[in-house]
């Protein structure tokens, strides 16, 4: 394998366009190890502002998610055997399209952790 020319390389990367440069960087963090991300990344990954969530609306979901998995809106009950153990219900069970609609709020949860204050 030859050697790299450095001067060439970011000669011809500024020619590219945004996109073509996105998904080469994308390809190259695929490439590297952990480390390797650290150092090439570790300070862009650093000065990301933080995301803003409201706690008060997304405890607010929480709770309703909650109460509506205790009365059992997301239970879809179904005869299981040894011929069907592995199956996954069909999108036919209204739980399903819920879940899909709460899927947010989970993604939300695992973001915003800390921070809600129980007054």
């Amino acid at each position: 394998m030859e050697p790299m020319n450095k001067t060439q390389l970011f000669e011809f990367l500024q020619t590219c366009n945004p996109s073509a440069l996105l998904s080469l960087l994308s390809a190259a963090y695929d490439a590297l190890g952990h480390d390797q991300r650290q150092v090439v990344f570790g300070q862009l990954a650093k000065a990301q502002p933080p995301i803003h969530v409201d706690g008060e609306a997304l405890l607010d979901k929480i709770k309703g998610l909650r109460r509506e998995s205790l009365v059992g809106v997301y239970y879809a009950p179904f005869a299981i055997n040894s011929k069907n153990w592995m199956h996954v219900p069909g999108a036919h069970y209204p739980y399903r399209a819920r879940s899909r609609a709460n899927r947010e709020i989970l993604n939300n949860m695992r973001v915003f952790v800390v921070g809600v204050r129980r007054d």
